[in-house]
């Protein structure tokens, strides 16, 4: 996929660099696998599956802003806890670029071991 543009505005913050130009059905490499785009309504609905996995992003309006629902969806939940402190840090760096500043990864990641204990407290 050598020549895409990656979305700048997703490199500030997402997990890991994606070489992709989102359409539905394209497919992308990240991290070693193999993903693809299985819904699209920009600028409103981004989902795709990759390794296995879903993931799913939707925006709806609420006030002068908007609700953003992120979904993910995996087998293994032994990963619950650690999947919800990554992406709860990831959205720590989404936070940070909508307010037009940049944090980062290595400064998001700071106190995810004792969050990822919370989050397994929380979860059993």
């Amino acid at each position: 996929m050598a020549g895409r543009e990656r979305p700048g505005e997703l490199a500030r913050w997402f997990v890991a660099p994606v070489d992709w130009k989102p359409e539905l059905g394209e497919r992308f490499e990240a991290a070693g696998k193999t993903g693809e785009v299985t819904e699209l309504d920009p600028p409103r609905l981004l989902a795709w599956a990759w390794g296995g996995e879903l993931f799913r992003f939707e925006l709806r309006p609420d006030g002068d802003g908007c609700v953003l629902t992120f979904t993910h969806v995996f087998d293994d939940r032994s990963l619950a806890a650690q999947h919800a402190a990554g992406w709860e840090t990831y959205f720590k760096r989404l936070d940070a670029h909508l307010e037009g500043a940049f944090l980062p990864e290595e400064d998001a990641h700071e106190g995810a071991a004792e969050l990822q204990e919370r989050y397994a407290e929380r979860f059993g």
